[in-house]
């Protein structure tokens, strides 16, 4: 029998994940929030929190003027981007994110979706559950097409995209 790992253990192999809602810590600041992300990696050797600090918020230069504001102060993408910076604090080589771009405004949600491309440009494995398939294919290598829990189709993202039967069968058309 295989036990359960638990989200520090996890965060120590490499993989981090961030929920679509309740994703920070609300009643403590930007800087709290960065730091918690950090402390998963305490027990193995890695880079000191303000090093990784200042890589992440290089990744996020719109958190760095927050750091002392409280989370549930923040707007929608502005937690968005906090959770995902404390993702990304323990340094993994995999991110879970699911539906990030959920409850943003479409500027907010294409800010966000440049953030992930740099993100995945730095080498770090993204797995995106994502409702808005532009975005979401746009941004990936992979795509898997889910209908009733059930995967429908497992193709190049590209491919996805510029199949015109799969977008009208499956993704809404356009």
């Amino acid at each position: 029998m295989t036990v359960p790992l638990g989200a520090s253990e996890r965060a120590r192999r490499g993989l981090t994940y961030v929920p679509q809602e309740a994703n920070v810590f609300r009643n403590m600041s930007v800087l709290e929030n960065l730091r918690i992300g950090h402390e998963f990696i305490a027990s193995r050797d890695g880079p000191s929190f303000d090093s990784r600090m200042e890589e992440v918020l290089a990744v996020f230069p719109e958190i760095r003027p927050k750091l002392g504001t409280v989370a549930g102060h923040l707007s929608g993408g502005q937690r968005q981007m906090v959770a995902m910076a404390a993702a990304l604090m323990p340094d993994p080589t995999v991110l879970a994110l699911d539906e990030p771009s959920a409850g943003l405004s479409p500027r907010n949600a294409e800010l966000l979706f440049e953030i992930i491309h740099r993100i995945a440009g730095s080498g770090v494995t993204l797995l995106l559950i994502e409702q808005n398939t532009r975005l979401g294919l746009g941004a990936a290598d992979n795509g898997v097409v889910l209908v009733a829990g059930q995967v429908r189709l497992a193709a190049r993202a590209a491919d996805i995209l510029a199949d015109e039967d799969i977008r009208r069968l499956y993704l809404g058309g356009a």
